[in-house]
């Protein structure tokens, strides 16, 4: 996600957690050896952000940028008429569709829920995915206290929006800091900014593919 240098950011609830349908484990490392138990928990606390999973450095970079299918990303679900005023149901929703969503999440990477009145509230949201069964965790930004929490206890904080750094602009990134990245994470904006606060979305995918090839593979090659 990204967002102009000096838009008035409001509050943005991040649910930063470890999707249980994901598979996490594997300690990044330059010979992508060492495979052990990443999501540690202290007592009281939430559990540790996982350690990134990487696999094995074998990609043709050049092969995989012709056969690489893109998909539309982001998908965009609409909430069925019929659930309109029922939270209750809207949270059933998501529990009951849950294969799909993270089906769609592997095949678009990235998807938005318009109009569910659930998510509109902390509690609700954070009902969201409880329903999707993701783990909440630290944030990834934690060591660097980028962002203050919302419902800490439950992985919720807001967007990096600190005086401090009011002025740095955040370019394109994973949700990553480190060795150390989320197995999937949940945005929700509960009050919208006055000004900018645009929440923009890039296809790496897409990405992977339009950029120069030589230097794709010249970065690949040099582990960027």
């Amino acid at each position: 996600a990204s967002r102009s240098a000096g838009a008035r950011v409001a509050v943005c609830g991040v649910l930063v957690g470890v999707a249980t349908s994901c598979t996490i484990g594997q300690t990044p490392s330059r010979r992508r050896k060492g495979i052990r138990n990443v999501v540690m928990r202290r007592a009281g606390a939430l559990a540790d952000c996982p350690l990134t999973e990487y696999g094995n450095k074998d990609v043709d970079v050049s092969k995989e940028r012709v056969e690489l299918e893109e998909a539309s990303c982001p998908l965009e679900v609409k909430m069925p008429p019929e659930l309109v005023g029922d939270v209750d149901a809207q949270r059933d929703y998501f529990a009951k569709n849950l294969p799909k969503i993270f089906s769609d999440l592997k095949k678009h990477g990235a998807i938005v829920f318009r109009g569910f009145e659930l998510s509109k509230q902390a509690d609700g949201f954070t009902s969201v995915g409880s329903a999707l069964q993701m783990e909440p965790c630290e944030d990834p930004l934690h060591s660097v206290a980028a962002r203050d929490a919302v419902k800490k206890d439950a992985g919720v904080y807001e967007a990096v929006n600190k005086p401090s750094r009011r002025k740095f602009y955040i370019g394109m990134h994973n949700e990553m800091v480190g060795n150390r990245a989320p197995g999937a994470a949940m945005f929700v904006c509960f009050k919208a900014a006055e000004q900018g606060g645009e929440f923009l979305i890039a296809d790496g995918r897409t990405m992977f593919k339009r950029l120069d090839g030589d230097w794709v593979e010249d970065a690949y090659n040099r582990e960027i």
